[in-house]
């Protein structure tokens, strides 16, 4: 299961059934099941995307990943982006929305100063490598992993086992840029710290 593409993209939201198979019955070898935001969320994703815009990310090109809470920040400057895709704001306004690899690395080249905005896939953990795929290792390369600003609920965090941020880009020695420990903004006031894994 997952969600029809085609249809969000035209504003509604509906899942679809691309297949299924039979799998071992070993919980620790299967990925977990992708969990959406729960509605009570949508109050404090609203807050943290208020604080980001008007203290963290000030007026620079910010480039706002695939998401529900990511998407927040958009919504917090009035501005319409794509849910599934990456937006390019800069100085508040829309930039270029639902952009791949090749249009961001090209905004790169116009505005290297640029900060990644990414959520985390609920009982997942993945940061990036799966469903925000434009977002590649070279762009990762060029923005800088002191430029990524990570947002997630607190209780799609806490819910994670284990309390892990899985990266696969598919390059090992780029996803080394974000080996370690990362913040992941929660809250306005409040950040958790999660190791972040490669593959």
């Amino acid at each position: 299961m997952d969600v029809d593409e085609a249809l969000l993209r035209e504003g509604a939201v509906s899942a679809r059934l691309y297949g299924y198979l039979s799998v071992p019955a070993e919980r620790r070898l299967l990925q977990g099941a992708k969990v959406r935001s729960l509605a009570g969320e949508v109050a404090t994703q609203a807050e943290i995307a208020h604080h980001l815009v008007d203290r963290v990310l000030g007026d620079a090109t910010w480039f706002v990943g695939p998401g529900t809470t990511t998407g927040r920040i958009l919504d917090a400057l009035g501005l319409r982006g794509t849910t599934l895709g990456v937006d390019a704001v800069l100085d508040g306004e829309l930039l270029a929305p639902d952009l791949d690899e090749d249009g961001i690395l090209r905004l790169l080249d116009a505005y290297p100063q640029a900060t990644l905005v990414l959520g985390v896939i609920g009982g997942q953990g993945f940061l990036l490598g799966r469903g925000n795929q434009q977002v590649s290792a070279e762009v990762l390369r060029r923005v800088g992993s002191d430029n990524l600003v990570i947002v997630a609920g607190a209780d799609k965090v806490s819910a994670l086992d284990p309390p892990v941020l899985h990266v696969d880009l598919g390059d090992d020695e780029r996803e080394n840029l974000l080996e370690g420990y990362r913040r992941v903004r929660v809250a306005p006031d409040r950040t958790m710290v999660l190791r972040v894994s490669g593959g």
